[in-house]
């Protein structure tokens, strides 16, 4: 007994160092077979605020659909739009063309898949080097809805440490299928993983587990209104509650049991402004979510206890990039590591929106419109990140993974980083909180005056803090866990 717990461990420490840094990389942009404005923009989250740079040497189009991983430390292991895919030298990986075999998939060989979350990447978990690659494609352009939801295992060992396709196009489910929507949610015992997909027309959705076994079926279940538009779907990042926003069927909330794969408690909104629906993501603290349909940005507020009493937190201030008829329109969303949601633009332009404080209700999210810059034009690249970090429901029935890993279950140890320490406008806190625990930061200076009083949340790693409260000098950076763990980090602010 005691040697099936140690196993127990080390896969879920190897789990635990594979998710560290594994989503920080956003790959943008056209092939760079044209010259600027187009060619490839890549987004570095590895130290909190995006390094935002030129890719002069990847030779993909990204023009929508796009996956990607990277290792513990930040650096790209492979990505694919779709249609092939790449290695970290930018090169075609071994065995890594003709994904998703199609009428389709052919004809924009050159652009990749234009769908909305057809791809993702999912780590094996009874093998740290292997990823599955879960894929789908429309089967023409005359009726661009798929029939297959395929998976590609890959191997990173392979070919000196590139990686290769081991086994590719492998069928997991033949059916009338949404367009896209397809997502990822952490069982509850922090190892295995639930895949969901939506059946096209109809109120049902897939539910698929991935465990040591493989991929295999596990219910069918009618929940849903009936749909049939494509839009965004996202799991909170905790994991307990799963939404959807489209054209057709709008605004969809939905509890999710991670222990038993099922939704329960679902409520519909009708956001009847005449616009295309289509963009979605959840605050960090899993409570608040937001809607995008192009002329507007929607809040809903899960502590409400109507969510038909939802907030419009901002409106398209009429901006182009450079200039008409590119708008900067509300279009996909995306919660990156530096705690803020990124907004695309639903056109091909220089620009993307922020909410800088996707936390607070209302208008004090402060949605910041056009206020990144990208060197090239990136057709509203999507990217598929799901939360890597989440770990066990401790305590749960399902929690029979953790047995043996310390009192708190999960990770040990509290741990706390700061980047760039000396900080001058503002920082970085990165930190893993033990036994699946909410925390605290208190940020005080050399006399022990609190300025900074922030509540941190276990399912999320990493939250961005800006030093406009602070004048140069040393302060104290704590961390503590609701576990009763506390760690102290001394941070130099220099203005």
């Amino acid at each position: 007994m005691k040697i099936i717990k140690l196993l127990f461990l080390i896969v879920l420490l190897n789990l635990t160092c594979l998710a560290q840094r594994v989503d920080n990389m956003w790959l943008q942009g056209y092939a760079n077979y044209a010259p600027l404005p187009f060619g490839g923009t890549n987004l570095d989250f590895n130290l909190g605020s995006p390094i935002i740079s030129y890719d002069s040497i990847r030779m993909m189009a990204l023009e929508f659909t796009g996956a990607n991983i990277s290792d513990s430390n930040g650096n790209l292991l492979f990505y694919t739009n779709g249609v092939w895919i790449a290695d970290a030298t930018n090169d075609t990986m071994m065995n890594g063309s003709g994904l998703n075999p199609s009428s389709y998939t052919t004809s924009v060989f050159d652009d990749g898949i234009r769908v909305t979350a057809a791809d993702m990447v999912l780590p094996n978990p009874s093998d740290s080097n292997q990823y599955y690659l879960i894929h789908e494609t429309p089967d023409d352009i005359i009726y661009p809805y798929p029939s297959h939801l395929y998976f590609t295992l890959i191997d990173k060992t392979l070919n000196n440490g590139l990686g290769g396709v081991v086994s590719k196009n492998q069928i997991i489910k033949y059916d009338t299928l949404e367009l896209g929507q397809v997502e990822a949610c952490k069982h509850a015992n922090g190892r295995d993983w639930w895949i969901i997909f939506p059946e096209r027309s109809t109120s049902f959705y897939y539910v698929y587990l991935l465990s040591p076994s493989g991929i295999g079926f596990h219910s069918k279940q009618s929940i849903r209104g009936i749909t049939g538009s494509t839009g965004q779907a996202s799991f909170s990042p905790d994991g307990t509650t799963f939404a959807s926003y489209d054209t057709y069927s709008d605004f969809a909330v939905f509890d999710f049991d991670r222990c038993a794969g099922i939704f329960t408690n679902p409520r519909f909104v009708a956001v009847n402004d005449s616009m295309l629906g289509f963009g979605l993501s959840f605050s960090p603290d899993s409570r608040k979510i937001y809607a995008s349909s192009t002329l507007f940005l929607y809040q809903f507020n899960l502590d409400s206890l109507n969510l038909n009493n939802y907030d419009t937190v901002a409106v398209w201030d009429s901006t182009y990039s450079p200039n008409p008829p590119l708008a900067t329109f509300f279009f996909t969303q995306y919660l990156r590591p530096d705690g803020k949601i990124y907004i695309t633009t639903g056109n091909g332009t220089f620009k993307m929106h922020t909410i800088d404080f996707p936390d607070s209700a209302g208008i004090a999210c402060q949605v910041s419109q056009h206020s990144v810059t990208l060197p090239t034009y990136y057709s509203s690249t999507c990217p598929t990140y799901i939360n890597y970090y989440l770990g066990p429901v401790v305590g749960s029935v399902c929690d029979s993974l953790s047995v043996g890993i310390g009192e708190a279950g999960g990770v040990v140890d509290l741990e706390v980083k700061l980047n760039p320490n000396p900080a001058k406008d503002q920082f970085y806190l990165g930190y893993s909180l033990p036994g699946n625990k909410d925390g605290w930061l208190d940020l005080s200076d050399a006399s022990g005056r609190v300025i900074i009083h922030r509540r941190l949340y276990w399912s999320n790693k990493s939250l961005l803090l800006y030093t406009n409260e602070l004048t140069s000098g040393c302060y104290f950076v704590k961390v503590t866990s609701d576990v009763g763990i506390t760690q102290t980090k001394r941070l130099m602010v220099l203005k």
